[in-house]
């Protein structure tokens, strides 16, 4: 998508002449675009439409092209969440949660589920929880990885001694209506609200 409608050189004018850090010059790209380009759909860290409302206060404008925004890449708490899906009143706003490793996990559309905007949807086929509360994935999906190349050792880790379960190093749980709430990391790994 980004490819398409803008070049690095605009991307480098703009950071230039606005003299922003890098998210913000790219959130700001994003926004534009979306707006000078018609834009009808965007798969995109949560940050990335969120953070333009911010930025531009009450002279923001929701695209009004946009029919469709598919959040993932990184978490966001449900009042963020909450504020984008009423920011973006016309726009279909849906939380996928999932990784490399295991494709996609879980999704949750804003719009069916208003009071789950916390969560990131019911859980996909082959989706559990261990009891430490890691959320592990079925290694018989299809969309889950069968290892890391020449590295035995790495791969090894990343699945259940059975090798009946892929680890995602996410913790989680299931709530009381079946929607899985992500609660944090089994290890130190940084995740910026960027993805």
């Amino acid at each position: 998508f980004f490819n398409a409608i803008s070049s690095r050189q605009t991307f480098y004018m703009l950071r230039i002449q606005n003299k922003m850090p890098p998210i913000v010059t790219f959130c700001h790209l994003i926004h534009m675009s979306l707006h000078k380009f018609n834009i009808e759909w965007v798969w995109c860290a949560p940050l990335h439409l969120e953070l333009p409302m911010h930025l531009l206060r009450d002279k923001f404008t929701p695209p009004p092209g946009l029919k469709f925004a598919c959040l993932g890449g990184t978490w966001a708490s449900g009042s963020e969440i909450r504020e984008i899906n009423d920011r973006y009143a016309e726009t279909d706003i849906m939380v996928v949660y999932g990784s490399t490793e295991i494709g996609a996990g879980a999704w949750n559309h804003i719009g069916s589920f208003p009071g789950k905007a916390h969560t990131v949807g019911k859980p996909l086929k082959g989706v559990t929880i261990s009891a430490s509360g890691e959320i592990l994935k079925a290694a018989s999906e299809p969309s889950v990885f069968t290892g890391y190349y020449n590295n035995s050792d790495l791969t090894s880790s990343c699945f259940t001694e059975d090798r009946l379960y892929c680890k995602t190093g996410d913790l989680g749980e299931i709530d009381a209506d079946g929607f899985l709430v992500i609660k944090g990391r089994v290890d130190d790994m940084i995740i910026l609200s960027v993805g």
